[in-house]
């Protein structure tokens, strides 16, 4: 993914007890490199199979 801004609005309408509220900004997206793994699967034509994978970033968190 590459590092991009994004504008962000953000509005509540309010309720009995709470006044409506609006506010904006951006956010700013950082580029980032992953890895996904997994372990190697053999299966069989029409036979069902789980896949597990791990997402991580570079510094290795889940």
């Amino acid at each position: 993914m590459n590092s991009k801004t994004y504008p962000v609005k953000i509005s509540y309408a309010g309720d009995n007890t709470h006044m409506g509220a609006n506010a904006s900004t951006n956010v700013i997206i950082n580029k980032f490199t992953s890895k996904i793994t997994a372990n190697a699967v053999t299966t069989t034509y029409n036979i069902n199979k789980n896949l597990m994978l791990t997402l991580k970033d570079i510094k290795t968190r889940h």
